[in-house]
């Protein structure tokens, strides 16, 4: 369990700021766009390949499947609040990345399991 816990935090973290910068706005929609890229890349960088098993990360992988669907609502519900202008379009970057870098890679591991 200790070895997912890297992946758990570059993933899971950058979620929690999203949705954090979705109700207050403000400097949590920045911090996200930084966990995102500066943290996780730093995460990468010092952890090195720690190999997981197949049960752990089969579901971290359907958590994160959950949890973007739980953020997809989160960001329309945010583009349609009274948020300011500059933070919509922090959140509009900081999505566009959760979603591209973390979702889009996990859509792909689910769709290519054996009991999908």
């Amino acid at each position: 369990m200790l070895r997912l816990l890297p992946f758990v935090v570059a993933t899971c973290t950058p979620a929690g700021l999203l949705l954090a910068a979705c109700v207050f706005g403000g400097v949590w929609a920045g911090s996200a766009i930084l966990a995102i890229t500066v943290f996780v890349f730093a995460l990468d960088k010092i952890g090195g390949a720690t190999p997981i098993s197949d049960a752990s990360g089969h579901l971290l992988s359907v958590v994160l499947g959950i949890l973007h669907f739980v953020l997809l609502g989160a960001a329309a519900w945010a583009m349609n609040g009274p948020l300011p202008l500059l933070d919509k379009v922090l959140l509009v970057i900081g999505f566009g990345l959760y979603f591209g870098q973390i979702s889009n890679s996990n859509a792909h591991e689910l769709i290519h399991r054996a009991d999908r």
